[in-house]
Order: structure tokens, then C-alpha cells, then sequence
């Protein structure tokens, strides 16, 4: 069995905006349970060395969505780890799964946050986010190749 090299990723939270946030009253039965579609995608801004990690959640009762959020969390790299991550030969960002579903999983408990908010007093607020396993979401290391759209 091998083990990867472990390495220590300094980084911090940088930044959040709520990227979209959607309700659909006419849409929602109250006390009928919900499906939740989850999107997670990351991006990189190479210049900052940031990392962005994007999540989407849409909320369902019978294939229709009543409730929608996107979210997105960035990250700043620390530029001595950042060349770690760095394939140059590939031009890609690679991100180890344990890192990638580390960031993942502080994303989520942030849309959980802003949902709260977004839902306060309102019927749609008790539709809270259940914990989510990103183990079984992200199965191996993120990787984000380097063009037009991470510039």
C-alpha cells in the first residue's frame, strides 16, 4: 500500500460572496421532505495563488426547485506551498484529495451559514442543510488546469 507524501498547506480564508440565492415559494410544500442537489467545483486565480471553491445547492420536491444557492469560499495559498501544488509541466494546480475535501467541507458548513440567514423567519428555513460526506463527492485529488478562464 503506499502512502502519499503528506505536506503541510498553509492557507487562509480570504474572501466569500454569495454567487446566487433563489427562492421559489410557489414551488415549496411545507413538511414535505427535500431532495438537495450538491455542485462543488474549484478554480484557481494563479496570480493571488487563490484557490476558490464554488458550491451549489438546490433544493427539490418533485423535481422542482424551490430553494437555490451558490456560494464561493477563496482561499489564499501560502506563496511557499503554493509551488508544491504548481505542475508546470502539465499547467495544472493539483490539490490532494484530503486538502481539496478540507476546503470542500469548510465551504459547505459556510453555505450552511449564509443559508440560515438568507431562510430567517421565512418556511423555507426549515430546510437546513444536513451534513454532507465530500468523501464520497471528491475521490481523488482536484485538478485544475491552468488557461483563460483561471487568469
Amino acid at each position: 500500500m503506499d502512502k502519499q507524501k503528506e505536506i503541510s498547506i498553509g492557507f487562509q480564508l480570504n474572501g466569500i460572496q454569495t454567487l446566487q440565492f433563489a427562492t421559489f415559494p410557489k414551488n415549496l410544500v411545507e413538511g414535505k421532505e427535500a431532495n438537495i442537489d450538491t455542485n462543488i467545483n474549484f478554480h484557481v486565480t494563479p496570480e493571488h495563488h487563490i484557490v476558490s471553491v464554488s458550491c451549489r445547492l438546490e433544493f427539490l420536491q418533485k423535481k422542482n426547485v424551490f430553494l437555490m444557492l451558490e456560494i464561493g469560499c477563496h482561499f489564499s495559498i501560502a506563496p511557499d506551498t503554493w509551488d508544491s501544488l504548481l505542475d508546470k509541466k502539465n499547467n495544472e494546480v493539483r490539490l490532494p484529495k484530503g486538502f481539496a475535501t478540507h476546503l470542500a467541507v469548510l465551504t459547505i458548513g459556510t453555505a450552511r451559514g449564509v443559508l440560515h440567514a438568507e431562510t430567517k423567519d421565512t418556511p423555507m428555513n426549515n430546510y437546513p442543510l444536513p451534513t454532507l460526506n465530500l468523501t464520497k463527492m471528491i475521490t481523488k485529488d482536484a485538478v485544475i488546469p491552468l488557461g483563460k478562464d483561471n487568469k
